[in-house]
Order: structure tokens, then C-alpha cells, then sequence
């Protein structure tokens, strides 16, 4: 072999090996998003979305760990999926993965076209259907963003801001009445104090006829004190 076929033998073998690296290197830099979907099942349009956006793509079979990822993304959810969740149950992995990213404070969206119960709008029970509605109202308090894919996008590229939306959760920015007395006026109970709101605590509230609880942002309702609340009418403000 000639030293002129030699050097252009190394040249070659120094540039693959140098795009090897690189590829490597822009792997590794790459933001990532976890879809919590089989790979074969993954949605070509929402996995081509992110890809074009820049995102580099996991799936249940290839996942790392949690905190690595920009989001959590819910492909679809079914009926099942939704009740389980509601209640904090893991019934499979997918739920698993799902409790564990809210206990860790990760983000995680939901696709809002995916929502196995709304394909039903026309045809269910009206109140059959509102339940599965208030176990979505639920996953919202909880922090689940429930998006279109254009929103996905922005919310992954830090265009908008996500707010936490519920049917009887609502942010509450002044308070004036201090006393009790002045409470029952203004027809509501402050409840800042507490850490914990159970369904006793607002069931001796109903007795006195008020129908709005402020309780502090911090503050942690149990699911039977959420269920109470959205039973009986019960408005609870974070503050």
C-alpha cells in the first residue's frame, strides 16, 4: 500500500470516527420527551411533531429516568386509565410511571383528542358521562395538562404558561373578611391554616350552610373530601 493510499485510508477512518462522535455528542445534548405508549403503537403524527421540533423520542420500552425528560406525554387515556388515576391506583405500568412522575413534580400531558370518554359525548348517560369528566377535572388538580398538539409544543418550548384548571378549584387573590363572623358574611370558611382537608372537615362545614372553602395553595385534599366537594356543591379556593 502507497503512503498516499494510507493517508487517505486514516483520513477516512479519523472522519467516520469523528461523525461517530458528534452524532454521539448531539444525542446526548438533545432534549428528550417520553411517550408513554408501546413503540409500536406511538402516533406518527404526534412522534413526526416532536422530532421536527427537535425532540428526541422514548417510549415505554427504552425509558430513563424520569427527571431527564422536558415531558411526560400521555398518548391516549383510556376509561379505565382515567378512573385509576383519579384515585392514585397503579393498575399497570403505565399508571405506575403516571403516579410516580406526579409524586416527583415532572410534567405531564395528556392528549386532549385522546380521551377515551369524550368519543361518547353524543350518546352516554349525561351523568354517567359527567363522572368520567369529574375523574378528568381530577387529573387537572392534579397537575396533568390536558392539551391539543399545538399546545404540547409550545408548552414544551416554554411559550406559555400552564395553569392547573379544576371544576371546583379556583385561585383566589384577596381575602377582606378576617373573623368569623365576617366570614360567615362573605359566605365562605377560611381554612388556610390546615394542611389537610378531609371530607369530615367539610361535611361540618355544609351544616353551616356556607358553600365556599378558602384553603391554603399547600394545602392537600383527600380524594373523599374532592368527591364531597363536587357533590354537595362545595366551592374551594387555593389561596
Amino acid at each position: 500500500m502507497s503512503n498516499e493510499e494510507l493517508v487517505k485510508l486514516i483520513t477516512k477512518e479519523v472522519v467516520t470516527k469523528l461523525k461517530t462522535i458528534l452524532s454521539e455528542v448531539n444525542i446526548a445534548n438533545q432534549k428528550r420527551v417520553l411517550v408513554l405508549e408501546k413503540e409500536e403503537n406511538l402516533c406518527p403524527i404526534l412522534i413526526s411533531a416532536l422530532r421536527e421540533k427537535g425532540y428526541g423520542i422514548d417510549c415505554l420500552g427504552n425509558m430513563g429516568e424520569l427527571n431527564s425528560y422536558e415531558g411526560i406525554i400521555l398518548q391516549s387515556i383510556t376509561n379505565a386509565e382515567l378512573a385509576n388515576l383519579s384515585h392514585g391506583i397503579e393498575g399497570s405500568l403505565k399508571e405506575k410511571i403516571v403516579v410516580e412522575a406526579l409524586l416527583s413534580g415532572n410534567k405531564i400531558f395528556s392528549m386532549e383528542n385522546e380521551v377515551e370518554y369524550k368519543k361518547f359525548s353524543t350518546t352516554s348517560n349525561k351523568l354517567f358521562f359527567n363522572m368520567f369528566r369529574d375523574y378528568e377535572n381530577k387529573l387537572k388538580s392534579y397537575g396533568i395538562h390536558f392539551v391539543e398538539l399545538n399546545e404540547l409544543l409550545d408548552c414544551l418550548g416554554n411559550k406559555c404558561g400552564i395553569l392547573e384548571t379544576t371544576a371546583c378549584i379556583s385561585e383566589t387573590k384577596e381575602i377582606n373578611c378576617q373573623t368569623h363572623a365576617e366570614e360567615r358574611k362573605c359566605n365562605y370558611i377560611d381554612l388556610t391554616n390546615k394542611k389537610l382537608i378531609s371530607e369530615v372537615e367539610l361535611r361540618n362545614i355544609l351544616k353551616s350552610e356556607v358553600m365556599k372553602v378558602v384553603v391554603s395553595k399547600k394545602a392537600i385534599l383527600t380524594p373523599l373530601a374532592m368527591d364531597f366537594a363536587r357533590v354537595n356543591k362545595i366551592e374551594i379556593s387555593k389561596l
